[in-house]
């Protein structure tokens, strides 16, 4: 089993980036979301706390092995699925730890996005399924490892 490798600064941004070629001529194959929302055996709600909203993605590139990034503390994520005039494969990615996302905080929040130029303090105002958008992700930590088919552990 392939080892987790956690993304906490821009050295750790850098590495994934080298290691999967920046992204370039990849797809999104798989996506597998968990959110910490519950009802428990009294019929009350719950919700869990920020290491139970997890986005587990599978990405596969004509360069390099597949790649699995795991995001915990899930805050938004958005996926484009199929469009007309569009093809599935990123050119490029943005990736970034902020510290300027949540309202009064200084939190830091990986982001994740299938375009370099994404900017997160102003998503564009799009129909909701205008073609040419963005998938990205923003949460609170980010681990990759190199996927095989037989992964079954959770970081």
């Amino acid at each position: 089993m392939e080892p987790w490798h956690s993304v906490q600064n821009q050295g750790d941004i850098d590495a994934l980036l080298t290691a999967f070629g920046g992204f370039h001529d990849s797809c999104l194959v798989q996506a597998d979301y968990q959110a910490g929302c519950f009802v428990d055996e009294a019929s009350a709600m719950g919700r869990g706390g920020p290491e139970d909203y997890q986005l587990r993605l599978v990405f596969h590139s004509q360069w390099a092995k597949p790649l699995e990034l795991q995001f915990t503390g899930v805050r938004a994520f958005h996926i484009v699925g199929w469009q007309e005039r569009y093809f599935c494969d990123i050119f490029d990615c943005y990736l970034a730890i902020r510290t300027d996302l949540v309202p009064g905080q200084d939190d830091p929040i990986v982001v994740w996005a299938d375009g370099e130029n994404f900017d997160p303090k102003s998503l564009p105002a799009q129909g909701l399924l205008e073609e040419g958008g963005y998938s990205y992700i923003a949460a609170q930590s980010l681990q990759w490892r190199w996927y095989t088919d037989q992964t079954e552990e959770k970081p």
